[in-house]
């Protein structure tokens, strides 16, 4: 059977297929114990920066590999020194900063007068940051390092708590490889025999994903608490109050819906990377108006597109979804197309986990 290691460049995903021997007898967690984790992602070479790089071209960098977050390096203390790394929740909470700290900041949903002058002093003020001072400013991704050596099914735990990527340590103690959810999930979709039977189990089955569905049909706004109702965006909001919003209620991403309830879009924090010098007065306007012009950056329009599924989808069709794009989660719609529910890479990671520890606990009582 065949695992597969992802590298990203520009706008192409290149799959380099690796084969990893499983023998059909194999459980799944007796799998995932004896592969380790530097086998998966073999040659699997990290992104970095320096810690004096500008958020300007971080940002450059994160577009060009299409990644989330990228290493952060301090020469100064060695060569392969790593402090930390930086990801786009922690820029967003420094583009609120930026935003926030001035006192002619925007106050209500109406546009006052001095806001385009207020945005333009952020714009500067965001750009020329120094990335290694934004190091894990948000709080809510901090970085996790973990020896190379460790086994996938140790790794699939840290990510069900909801770590989204982990960096291998070698023998020299130097970070040589960063490992992200998604790799994992594509390596178990294409030894997907593992999972058996529980490739028919459907999203409603999946553990918590669900439980937001009562309130989301209460009519929950996208302020509402994600632990009690799927957060959302209508298509009329200000696109500067939607990003704080994100930040506040520490969600990823928000469906956007019109005023019917239905789903037209979806705003997440990997689209603060569509800012530019000059283009912050984006954030003033609704968020399908940001979509759609952050859809127009760099001169190549891309379709504005959610992917959905629904409470009867299998769990094959959504490893296969996650496995063949970028996404990072899927809405779970309802038969009118309105967001109900969503389910995100983390949720696979736990369903996975809880195959596992069934299978342990079967195990010792034989």
């Amino acid at each position: 059977s065949s695992g597969i290691n992802a590298e990203y460049g520009g706008d192409k995903i290149v799959i380099k297929v690796r084969k990893i021997v499983i023998k059909a007898s194999m459980s799944l967690k007796h799998t995932l114990s004896n592969i380790t984790i530097k086998a998966l992602v073999k040659n699997k070479v990290p992104v970095s920066v320096t810690v004096d790089t500008k958020v300007e071209k971080v940002i450059e960098v994160l577009r060009e590999h299409n990644i989330h977050s990228v290493l952060v390096t301090n020469p100064s203390l060695g060569k392969d020194y790593v402090k930390g790394f930086v990801d786009v929740f922690d820029l967003v909470a420094w583009l609120i900063y930026c935003c926030r700290s001035s006192e002619k900041h925007p106050q209500s949903h109406s546009h006052p007068t001095n806001v385009s002058r207020t945005f333009f002093e952020a714009d500067n003020m965001f750009m020329s940051k120094e990335v290694g001072d934004l190091c894990d400013r948000s709080d809510l991704d901090l970085f996790a390092t973990v020896l190379e050596e460790e086994s996938i099914l140790r790794i699939i735990g840290l990510y069900s708590l909801g770590v989204h990527r982990v960096g291998l340590v070698n023998a020299e103690g130097n970070v040589n490889a960063v490992v992200s959810q998604i790799d994992v999930l594509r390596f178990i979709y294409n030894n997907k025999e593992l999972l058996g039977g529980h490739l028919s189990r459907t999203v409603s089955q999946l553990p918590g994903v669900m439980d937001k569905v009562t309130q989301a049909d209460k009519g929950w706004s996208f302020e509402a608490n994600p632990s009690t109702g799927l957060v959302k965006a209508n298509q009329h909001e200000w696109t500067f109050y939607v990003f704080e919003k994100l930040l506040q209620n520490k969600v990823s991403a928000v469906p956007v819906v019109d005023s019917a309830g239905g789903l037209v879009g979806t705003l997440s924090i990997f689209d603060v990377l569509n800012l530019r010098k000059g283009n912050f007065n984006l954030l003033l306007s609704n968020v399908m108006e940001f979509i759609q012009a952050s859809s127009m950056v760099g001169g190549h329009p891309s379709p504005i597109v959610s992917f959905v599924c629904s409470p009867d989808d299998t769990i094959e069709n959504l490893l296969y979804m996650f496995s063949n794009t970028q996404m990072h989660r899927i809405w779970v719609v309802g038969e009118n197309g309105d967001p109900l529910s969503v389910v995100s890479l983390t949720d696979l990671c736990v369903f996975i986990k809880s195959i596992c520890d069934v299978e342990l606990m079967n195990t010792s009582f034989l």
